[in-house]
């Protein structure tokens, strides 16, 4: 496992129209609560140079490049990227008010206040408009949850999690070499214990907590013992990756951990905090935000409409950024609630329900539609009986899997099919993924407020957004290539076919006996010219090769042919 800490984390605000109103959240004051509290603007104009050059200063150049690639042609700034007005955060300080986070993107700060703090704050000239700031809902019904170890699959790389990912038909990716390579996730939760056997060879580019404000997302000193025990669960449904007992979704993509949700309150932790993740994030180059969690109290069902939470605008805003948003709907299906919470009611927001094994709908996953009528949940994936990682103990290293269940745990599967996605096809912009998941997926022509457009099709979707080709008049055997192969692993073996249809493709090496030496690909290939079947030849294949002449046997679409193939130095024979 790599880390390194980022550079720099967050400071300011962004931009957001607002109406010039001091308007409260219904329910009467209380002493020493949380606020939103909303700037009209962001200073001076004479500023804005100023802004902008700072803000150029902060965003990687990941960032920048994920920014062009999503909206080519904008400014690579805008007034959302620009700091808040430092006379008005001094405004609110003078009033006794300290913040605690700085949201750039909301033109805001969080703080907590006094009523009478609030009633003199709101009689600023700076202020919009001020708010209570949400509160996290626990993430999991918790009859739902399983403490049991989970009967493994021998047979399988996967284990267990071969039957949640196989039913968005993820397997079918990863055999064509879609791992999540190249692809930037961050994940939102309560915090992270990583010394587990299945997360030893994850990538974590940056990990921040934003409760403790510093750089550890294990458990500290004052934090309950179960405080990383959904964030551990989550993150090893899409990283995990341990032959014979678990296989996540994008084991090959990298990593932002961000500690948001703080368990040991009565009140478990507040949106503010996802937002400055957010825009750490963002900054830092993620391709992906997936966060397990929902936020309803101090709202009602009328603010579910894609443009009251704080949160949710946070995340459409991110969406135009150039990010994909992924969160859970919402455990609340069956409870007085009962609909989606923020930030899935964004319009921009990839809204996960769950389902059983079977593909019925559990009976927490929060319903839609939103306040203004659009479907909610976007899509489904399994969220019943959903294998993970044991949380490991704080030394040594951790070898258990159980199960967990909720919309928390269909959300990070629904999160590895866009990391997959978006490793074969890093050009697409994140209304294009969300859209090849909609009408891909298995209700699309019928979709509804329970299922929304159905239970992802992984594979479907990616040949949705596969670009035409040219199919050709007949199939045949183009070449094997490069011939002859090094054998000190710097070589990639490349088979190239016409096909005119999809067709099942094995190749098998052989020895000049004609015995059999190795199995080298298994599986379907989609149709057109020149395609490429890549390889890299197993090391323990290798150890078992002398260098010398083999043949190669490629059957596909009713045909065999063979091909003699060299190996060079670096093969050799075990005696």
């Amino acid at each position: 496992m790599q880390t390194n800490r980022p550079k720099s984390l967050f400071s300011g605000s962004g931009f957001f129209v607002l109406i010039l109103l001091f308007v409260m959240s219904t329910g009467s004051l209380k002493a020493d609560e949380r606020y939103w509290f909303f700037f009209t603007d962001k200073g001076p104009v004479t500023l804005q140079k100023h802004h902008e050059a700072e803000a150029a200063g902060r965003i990687s150049e990941r960032a920048q490049a994920r920014r062009v690639k999503s909206n080519p042609g904008a400014p690579l700034i805008d007034p959302s990227d620009w700091p808040v007005h430092s006379d008005y955060i001094a405004a609110l300080q003078g009033l006794g008010i300290q913040p605690q986070i700085v949201s750039r993107w909301l033109n805001a700060v969080s703080a907590v206040a006094s009523p009478q703090q609030v009633h003199s704050a709101g009689q600023l000239p700076c202020i919009g408009h001020i708010q209570r700031v949400a509160t996290f809902r626990k993430p999991l019904p918790d009859a739902a949850l399983s403490r049991e170890a989970a009967v493994r699959y021998s047979d399988t790389d996967y284990g267990t999690a071969f039957i949640q990912n196989d039913q968005v038909q993820i397997p079918a990716l990863h055999k064509m070499g879609y791992l999540g390579q190249g692809v930037l996730i961050a994940v939102f939760d309560t915090g992270f214990r990583l010394n587990h056997e299945a997360l030893d060879s994850m990538k974590v580019v940056a990990q921040y907590d934003f409760i403790n404000n510093d750089f550890v997302t294990d458990n500290q000193a004052g934090d309950p013992n179960s405080q990383i025990n959904h964030g551990t669960w989550v993150l090893s449904v899409i990283a995990a990756e341990q032959k014979g007992k678990m296989i996540g979704a994008a084991p090959k993509a990298e990593f932002l951990l961000a500690k948001t949700e703080d368990v040991s309150q009565e009140i478990e932790a507040e949106e503010d905090h996802w937002i400055a993740a957010a825009e750490w994030a963002e900054g830092l180059g993620a391709d992906i935000i997936t966060s397990s969690l929902g936020y309803i109290d101090w709202y009602t069902y009328s603010d579910m409409d894609g443009n009251t939470a704080p949160i949710t605008r946070a995340a459409d805003l991110a969406v135009k950024k150039g990010i994909v948003v992924v969160t859970s709907a919402g455990n609340e299906g069956n409870g007085p609630w009962q609909y989606v919470s923020a930030p899935a009611d964004g319009d921009s927001v990839l809204a996960i329900g769950a389902v059983d094994r079977t593909g019925n709908l559990a009976s927490f996953s929060s319903r839609g539609p939103t306040y203004d009528g659009r479907i909610k949940p976007d899509i489904v994936t399994m969220g019943v009986g959903v294998t993970c990682i044991a949380v490991p103990p704080a030394e040594g290293t951790g070898s258990g899997y159980m199960t967990f269940s909720g919309t928390s745990a269909a959300c990070p599967i629904a999160a590895g099919a866009v990391a997959l996605l978006l490793c074969a096809h890093p050009q697409l912009q994140p209304m294009e993924i969300v859209t090849a998941l909609r009408t891909t997926a298995s209700r699309n022509q019928q979709p509804d407020n329970d299922y929304g457009w159905g239970l992802v099709q992984s594979l479907t979707a990616y040949r949705a957004l596969m670009p035409a080709v040219e199919i050709p008049k007949e199939i045949q055997l183009l070449s094997i290539y490069p011939n002859p192969l090094r054998g000190d692993g710097s070589q990639i073996l490349t088979v190239q076919l016409d096909l005119v249809k999809e067709t099942r493709v094995e190749i098998v090496l052989f020895n000049m006996l004609g015995q059999k030496v190795g199995d080298l690909f298994q599986g379907p290939v989609l149709a057109g010219k020149g395609r490429m079947i890549s390889m890299t030849i197993p090391n323990d294949l290798k150890k078992r090769l002398g260098s010398g002449t083999y043949f190669m046997q490629v059957q596909y679409g009713g045909r065999v042919d063979y091909r003699a193939v060299t190996l060079l130095s670096g093969f050799s024979m075990t005696r």
